[in-house]
């Protein structure tokens, strides 16, 4: 549903999964993300840290995935002194994480610092050069910075290891609409 942009019936799917308390977590990420698509920034700030606050579990993943999404919300929020202090705490204690250094890179992205979102994109890549968010991340930051011929071959790269990538075409259509 969230790939065919049915947002209520993801909402719905999601609300279902929450009825069985081992997967009130994901579900609330799910909800999270689903508010966040629908452009309702503050309750998706809300439900994440509903999940956040009741993380109770040693699944390293769900842990992950939880702090993950309410990072993104506050960066989403403009909470961005929270994140970058819940990004830097986390990352003392796991240096040179992608999902980290991608979190890195899109609370500086939504702050305007590209400079910035480009060091952690290609540290990313250094890591793992098959990264879609490293790859495409590093194209928006490209973008932004003034480096169109970069961006191209940046989103060019993604195509060549996602092909037909919906956001990398998306994202290679704009930069052409904008040259025209």
């Amino acid at each position: 549903y969230l790939i065919s942009n049915q947002y209520e019936k993801a909402k719905e799917t999601y609300n279902l999964i929450a009825k069985n308390p081992a997967d009130k977590i994901v579900a609330l990420n799910g909800l999270a993300l689903v508010s966040h698509l629908n452009g309702k920034e503050k309750d998706a700030l809300e439900i994440s840290k509903q999940a956040f606050d009741n993380l109770i579990t040693k699944d390293k993943t769900l842990i992950k995935q939880t702090t993950e999404r309410y990072i993104q919300a506050l960066i989403w929020n403009k909470k961005y002194k929270t994140a970058k202090t819940l990004i830097s705490d986390l990352i003392k204690t796991n240096p040179n994480e992608n999902w980290l250094l991608a979190l890195r890179a899109t609370l500086n992205t939504y702050k305007g610092d590209f400079k910035k979102s480009l060091k952690d994109y290609n540290a990313i890549l250094i890591n793992d050069n098959k990264s879609f968010d490293g790859n495409l991340g590093k194209a928006n930051a490209q973008k932004a910075s003034g480096l169109f011929n970069d961006a191209y071959n940046s989103a060019a790269k993604t195509l060549d290891i996602f092909k037909n990538q919906k956001d990398a075409l998306n994202f290679i259509n704009i930069l052409d609409k904008q040259f025209t």
